[in-house]
């Protein structure tokens, strides 16, 4: 920022950040495949990377699976058998 200024940032972001493009992809594909994505929105960059070896575009992780599905499942089973 402090050299180059916003405009050449933005217009170098695909280039200097290839991460974010693989990084979306995998959102895509959990918006395709996962039925709680409205409740994720896709999981975190971070976790995808360390438990798809390396790769942004991996779908499901333990924290989504634990933190995220395991959390909406148990909310939904609580309302349904509470309900009249």
């Amino acid at each position: 920022m402090l050299k180059d200024g916003l405009y050449v940032l933005v217009a170098e972001a695909e280039e200097r950040t290839p991460w974010i493009t693989e990084f979306w992809q995998g959102v895509d594909a959990c918006r395709d495949t996962c039925p709680a994505f409205a409740f994720c929105g896709g999981a975190h960059a971070a976790n995808r990377y360390f438990e798809h070896a390396g790769r942004f575009d991996g779908t499901r992780t333990r924290y989504c699976t634990t933190a995220k599905i395991a959390l909406l499942e148990g909310v939904t089973r609580h309302v349904r058998s509470h309900a009249h």
